[in-house]
């Protein structure tokens, strides 16, 4: 080991300490200028228009951004319970915010506990965080138990399985539309034993789809495809699947993915165009795209309205 020299420039998997964390976000917190500027820098340092293997397969590399023309599309008015100071609001910037407001129709919650698999948060945190949030909801619209059932305790990150205890998504109603979203979250780098923990919520109450109930579970380690995520049921009448729960029920389904981690960076064309552009001069929420750029995700169209009579599925990844 004492001869062998690591070459620089390597890509580092394991886990990073706090120092090297806070170097690494200070060096990718630029400005959307600054970054700009930076990408046409390297293209024109590394001249990938002159390389010889992308002449060979007849590649050509502009030095410019492609531009796509776009418009930003209206922020939708919010409406709240009449009792709040605020009625409604409309969005700005994409922010808004809950002060002095009420949901229309809040949820009940009179059992709850928490549970902390965190090495870095102590139990008087976690208890304190427990009851700002039993008072944020109160004071929110909900119907919340101030009162645990089971004061906050801590478990080992890598315990999971043991400690959590499912929710049952209920059956589908004869409502038209249920929603549902999943993810899975995998262990940060070094962590070699810590499960991966998937998730998947499904709304209750169309067409507000403002009610969800959830499910989370633990599975191996850095596995993507959500283990369990359906079950076979076989009725002796009724059939297999989804005509189980009524006959003849073969509801389509629509799937939206959603990709992160992609490399696409939209800007401006004018930095200095408060229209346009946030005070940090990243561009508006709400951008829809009219041409594809190369590399970025087309905008998603609404669905059309539903009749009564149509059922649908629609599940976010």
């Amino acid at each position: 080991m004492e001869v062998c020299k690591i070459v620089e420039g390597q890509r580092y998997s394991k886990r990073l300490t706090k120092r090297q964390i806070t170097a690494l976000l200070k060096v990718n917190c630029q400005r959307p200028h600054e970054r700009e500027q930076d990408i046409l820098r390297t293209v024109r340092h590394n001249a990938y228009g002159e390389d010889p293997y992308a002449k060979e397969f007849g590649i050509k590399i502009s030095e410019k951004l492609a531009q796509v023309e776009a418009r930003i599309l209206p922020a939708p008015r919010l409406k709240y319970h009449d009792s709040g100071r605020i009625k409604d609001c409309l969005p700005e910037v994409g922010c808004w915010n809950m002060m002095n407001k009420k949901m229309v129709n809040g949820g009940t919650v009179n059992t709850w506990f928490c549970i902390n698999f965190s090495r870095d948060v102590r139990d008087p945190v976690a208890r304190d965080f427990c009851k700002e949030l039993a008072f944020m909801c109160d004071i929110s619209g909900m119907a919340f138990n101030p009162e645990s059932i089971l004061p906050p305790i801590s478990a080992r990150p890598d315990q999971v399985e043991k400690v959590l205890k499912a929710r049952r998504i209920p059956q589908v109603s004869d409502r038209p539309t249920i929603i549902f979203g999943a993810d899975v979250t995998h262990p940060q780098p070094g962590e070699d034993t810590s499960p991966s923990i998937a998730s998947v919520v499904a709304s209750q109450d169309w067409p507000e789809v403002t009610k969800y109930t959830g499910l989370v579970s633990a599975q191996a380690h850095r596995q993507e495809l959500i283990q369990d995520l359906f079950k076979i049921w076989q009725d002796p009448v009724r059939g297999t699947a989804c005509a189980s729960l009524e006959p003849d029920y073969q509801p389509p389904v629509t799937f939206v993915v959603v990709q992160k981690r992609h490399h696409t960076r939209l800007f401006a064309n004018n930095h200095n165009d408060r229209s346009a552009v946030d005070r940090s001069g990243n561009i508006l929420p709400g951008i829809s795209r009219s041409t594809r750029a190369p590399g970025a995700s087309a905008a998603v169209r609404p669905l059309p309205a539903l009749k009564d009579n149509v059922k649908r599925v629609m599940f976010y990844c």
